[in-house]
């Protein structure tokens, strides 16, 4: 599913096949593998392996755990935890170096109630003093259970855990009470997320958070509207060090009072290292370079969906320092049908690096000039686009034909489109799916064979160029699905 995470940076199926291709593996992988096959094998090695390669089990018994691999991989990472040789444990850097991804909620929570076990162990022998767990998106649930029983543990070796705190009207007052609570644990909060409490909650929470640490900050869905966000923003100034702010969903207006844009903004002009905003579901009209402009370096992602943005917004934004440093751009579900030369201008000035595009419900139907001309001026310049949805926006059969040739001749990094689609099928695991595509589709059938003949001139130059595709396209009637899935030539040589 093509979806944006502003805490966490884009999350699509595109990023994840851009991802390096698996190499062979090696004989410490299988060693590693054998070690963590099981908890009693894991215990019985432990005893005679180096210090060194502790981080390798750690990793493959996280793999085997996340992968839904037969064994015990849990047993195996509560026993790697207790025997930890080192003062640290960042367990991210080591899913990173793993190459593992957290795509599902529940195998993670898992995942980290193991470690934790391992931490708390009245019989661990580990030297772990930090144990740094952010980076990690980690339900309200899991964040309480895990400090709960750090908290309550007669182990005390562990004396710092890092986190990235989520805090809802469901375990606020639990998770008050452990920030509150004098002992020898220290709590270090890198992201918080905050939802559904008010800002008279947030306010409490954010007195017992240490702000130069924190450098993500969610308060989506907090319904603060102006008053409760007058009483928020002298907080903001105070998080320095942040470098992703989201205040989606919030019933924010600064059309009915610029005084509260003017606020805001200063709050903003402090925020030095913020790279990544959100500001969508709120309504901004008119107001954007008020709060835009106090940024003295520009941002790289931008959330503005269903904000109402004006022609005086859009054209701001378009001539703005933000527009040539935009990674990730979301403008959906704004009126831009009248637009098209300011919202060209845009993403012309952000052809460089812009990387994930989302304009989805815009009434691009019902520009002035052609679709697929307009389309067609501005495509071929994005060359470092990876992925584009622009859904909804009620395209005939010709405009999505225009759309989709010109994608297929300007293949640079681009990896997945969303065209037109109401809902997302997932991708099987196996090849069976391919006998599920309708091959009545003309579109489908003519981008295609477009695809190809420009992959293969693309390959005839640049060997790299050879990339996956996903394309969804649905039938304006009919509504079936469409699921063009082209498998990465590098993995296949792989």
């Amino acid at each position: 599913m093509f979806t944006f995470n502003l805490m966490y940076g884009a999350n699509t199926p595109a990023k994840k096949i851009l991802g390096p291709s698996d190499s062979v593996p090696t004989l410490l992988d299988h060693t590693s593998a054998i070690v963590t096959a099981s908890s009693h094998m894991t215990r019985a090695c432990l005893n005679i392996v180096p210090r060194d390669l502790y981080d390798v089990l750690l990793g493959h018994a996280c793999s085997a755990l996340l992968t839904y691999k037969p064994g015990a991989p849990g047993l195996c990472l509560t026993s790697i935890v207790r025997r930890w040789p080192d003062s640290i444990l960042k367990l991210m850097a080591t899913l990173t170096r793993h190459r593992l991804t957290l795509s599902s909620e529940k195998k993670t929570t898992e995942m980290i109630m193991h470690i934790v076990a391992g931490v708390c162990d009245p019989e661990s022998l580990s030297r772990l003093g930090v144990l740094d767990i952010s980076d990690i998106p980690l339900s309200g649930e899991t964040c309480l259970a895990a400090l709960q029983k750090i908290m309550d543990s007669p182990v005390k070796r562990v004396h710092t855990v890092v986190i990235d705190l989520s805090i809802n009207s469901e375990n606020y007052s639990q998770i008050k009470s452990l920030l509150k609570k004098h002992s020898n644990l220290r709590i270090h909060c890198r992201r918080l997320l905050m939802k559904s409490l008010g800002s008279d909650r947030m306010a409490k929470v954010f007195q017992l958070i240490q702000p130069d640490i924190v450098i993500g900050l969610n308060m989506d869905f907090n319904r603060l509207e102006n008053p409760g966000l007058l009483g928020v923003v002298p907080t903001l100034s105070r998080f320095s060090n942040i470098q992703a702010l989201s205040l989606t969903y919030n019933l924010i207006n600064t059309t009915k009072d610029l005084d509260i844009a003017q606020l805001t903004a200063r709050a903003f002009s402090n925020l030095t290292s913020l790279q990544r905003l959100g500001l969508s579901q709120n309504v901004l009209t008119g107001s954007l370079r008020v709060l835009l402009e106090p940024f003295t370096k520009p941002l790289s992602s931008l959330y503005l969906c269903e904000c109402r943005l004006s022609s005086a917004d859009i054209s701001y934004l378009a001539h703005s320092i933000h527009a040539k440093n935009l990674k990730e751009l979301v403008i959906s579900a704004n009126n831009l049908k009248f637009e098209a030369l300011s919202l060209e201008t845009l993403l012309c000035n952000a052809c460089d690096t812009l990387e994930y595009l989302g304009i989805d419900r815009t009434h691009l139907r019902h520009i002035e000039s052609p679709v697929g001309a307009w389309w067609r001026r501005i495509s071929h310049k994005l060359k470092k686009l990876v992925a584009v949805t622009m859904r909804n926006n009620n395209f005939n059969s010709h405009d999505q034909i225009a759309i989709l040739q010109t994608l297929a001749k300007n293949i640079h990094t681009l990896v997945y489109v969303g065209v037109c689609m109401v809902y997302e099928p997932l991708i099987p695991d196996d090849d069976d799916f391919f006998d599920e595509w309708d091959e009545s589709n003309d579109r489908v059938n003519r981008f295609f064979e477009l695809y190809y003949e420009g992959r293969e001139e693309a390959e005839a130059k640049d060997s790299s160029k050879s990339r996956s595709l996903i394309v969804h396209d649905v039938d304006d009637v009919y509504q079936r699905d469409a699921l063009i899935f082209i498998h990465n030539l590098e993995s296949e040589q792989t």
